[in-house]
């Protein structure tokens, strides 16, 4: 299906009308973690964005990238993708960029300014932001009780899949690399928890994407 992009504007324009009102503008890649939604797997980015020195309530945003990816474009990307949708939206709920909507495409040419000021946030605001601040803060309470349970089949799946493309042959080479990645021993890759193992799968990631970054310098043709 086409989407007509016509209306939307990229990160890119959004940051630099962003740095224009507010030059001493600082951006944090806060955190990313793997959720799974059903049998497929997300990274969830989240990015703070303070719009200088004082800021009292910075802006905080996330996005979720399916992963693998879909796309040649964003596979093994995934979380360069991540977080440039996530600052995307922290943009656009700064009142940058939102004249068609909140998303944001790296392809958009067209942008109308924003008459409004999106500083600073009105009373009804910081009630709104308060309240999903505790919303949050409940659901991340019961994230936390959910992934101390054992890894999933899925996870079981995608561990030896990441695996695979990061060079690691045998279930040996798998468990010392996962025990790294945590900084604790490891009996056997079984034993991993839902958390556990969703942070090797991202360090397996991470791993393999330094492998095709190594390759592609070394034999660039």
């Amino acid at each position: 299906m086409a989407y007509d992009l016509g209306g939307y504007v990229d990160v890119p324009t959004r940051l630099r009308l962003a740095l224009k009102d507010w030059p001493k503008l600082r951006i944090q890649e806060t955190a990313s973690t793997l959720e799974q939604v059903g049998e497929q797997l997300f990274l969830v980015c989240v990015v703070t964005v303070w719009r200088d020195e004082t800021d009292p309530i910075p802006v905080i945003a996330s996005a979720a990238e399916q992963i693998p990816g879909r796309t040649p474009y964003t596979r093994n990307a995934e979380r360069m993708v991540g977080f440039t949708s996530a600052l995307g939206r922290a943009l656009g709920y700064m009142g940058y960029g939102i004249d068609k909507s909140i998303a944001s495409h790296d392809e958009i040419k067209h942008r109308q300014d924003s008459p409004e000021d999106p500083w600073p946030l009105t009373e009804q605001q910081e009630q709104k932001r308060a309240l999903s601040q505790i919303v949050e803060k409940e659901a991340n309470k019961r994230k936390i009780v959910s992934s101390q349970g054992p890894m999933t089949v899925p996870q079981q799946k995608m561990l030896k899949i990441q695996a695979k493309k990061a060079g690691i042959a045998d279930d040996e080479g798998l468990t010392l690399f996962c025990a790294d990645a945590l900084g604790k021993d490891l009996a056997s890759v079984n034993d991993l928890s839902k958390l556990d193992a969703s942070k090797c799968i991202e360090a397996l990631i991470k791993e393999a994407g330094s492998k095709t970054a190594a390759t592609e310098v070394e034999e660039p043709f």
